[in-house]
């Protein structure tokens, strides 16, 4: 989102939450801050709580508010501790939105390990296949996974997917340990709309810019 172009009339000016990464450029240059613990911001100045119409920031500077009690409705004005704020630093000439979203969810969301032992199968139906494979797989230049969960009324997994690069993509979703056998296009409130049809053990949608698709998927386990 550009707050000079994109931000609807009456928003707060003065400043934002970055939900993975925020940007300044100008003249062919980029620099990027990803705040991994403080991420209210402002751009070019403190807030003074002027409440401008128009988003002109003075620099180029983003200010991290390491603490975010500048009023004490919910919050004690003073916090006395040792605390640590990290954050992630980069730059360049051609740092694209998708680039840069999928930065901040690689160092927000790092990758976990959980190993599964003889004891902890125990309850579990049905088995892995003895081959290594993707669980899920998921193409589609700017295209994220967003979601995979369990869906509300229990029939199926949902998934969701977002755009982040601001261009018309194509996603598909596969598997190399589980079959998709149905899947439909939903809503947010993961009602069926139009069904979608399932090729080779994939599905394919398509999608617009910086759009969210929801998907419900019926997965059965791979045969042997």
């Amino acid at each position: 989102m550009n707050p000079a172009r994109d931000e609807l009339a009456g928003g707060c000016r003065e400043w934002y939450t970055a939900g993975r990464w925020s940007r300044v450029s100008g003249g062919g240059a980029s620099a990027v801050v990803v705040p991994l613990d403080a991420p209210l911001v402002t751009f070019g100045d403190i807030n003074r709580g002027l409440w401008p119409r128009k988003f002109e920031p003075r620099s180029a500077t983003i200010f991290s508010y390491a603490m975010n009690n500048y009023w004490h409705t919910n919050f004690p004005r003073v916090q006395s501790g040792a605390f640590t704020f990290r954050y992630v630093l980069t730059s360049g000439g051609d740092l694209n939105p998708a680039l840069l979203s999928r930065l901040g969810q690689e160092e927000l969301t790092p990758l976990e390990l959980g190993e599964l032992n003889r004891n902890d199968k125990v309850g579990l139906r049905g088995r892995l296949p003895d081959t290594a494979g993707s669980f899920l797989g998921l193409s589609g230049e700017g295209v994220e996974l967003e979601t995979l969960k369990p869906a509300e009324d229990g029939n199926g997994y949902i998934a969701r997917l977002l755009e982040t690069g601001g261009h018309a993509a194509t996603a598909r979703l596969s598997s190399g340990l589980v079959r998709i056998e149905r899947a439909w296009a939903t809503n947010a409130t993961e009602r069926n709309q139009r069904e979608i049809a399932v090729q080779r053990d994939a599905v394919e949608v398509g999608m617009g810019p910086y759009s969210i698709a929801t998907l419900r998927l019926l997965l059965r386990p791979a045969a042997p």
